[in-house]
């Protein structure tokens, strides 16, 4: 749909979904909670700019090294049931994008 480009496909879920979460695709939040709310400002700004995540500057993910761990024992053993249970509570409501496994370990995004 977007050509496999993650920023792509997180603004669109973004705008998709924005109306109905804390977003600046939503309301002003003064016209939603209370006008005595102290955290009206603070939550506004979280809406407009969003959260920075912070990374140890030392972080490495595994891929880095060229190399992808193999899946757990455990989740071969039950991958139906949690591939459902990701499905059916995240992915149906909007709340994860599912990629293919190959675009995901080929650390590539054609965006």
């Amino acid at each position: 749909a977007a050509g496999c480009c993650l920023q792509t496909l997180a603004a669109r879920r973004q705008q998709l979904s924005g109306a109905h979460r804390l977003s600046s695709y939503r309301a002003p939040l003064v016209e939603i909670l209370s006008p005595d709310n102290p955290e009206t400002a603070k939550l506004q700004q979280l809406a407009d700019e969003g959260m920075r995540v912070f990374v140890d500057p030392q972080f490495a993910p595994n891929s880095s090294l060229g190399v992808h761990p193999p899946l757990r024992l455990k989740y071969l053993a039950t991958k139906s049931a949690v591939n459902k249970l990701l499905y059916t509570n995240f992915h149906q409501k909007g709340l994860a994008i599912v990629l293919p496994r190959s675009l995901v370990e080929s650390g590539k995004d054609k965006g």
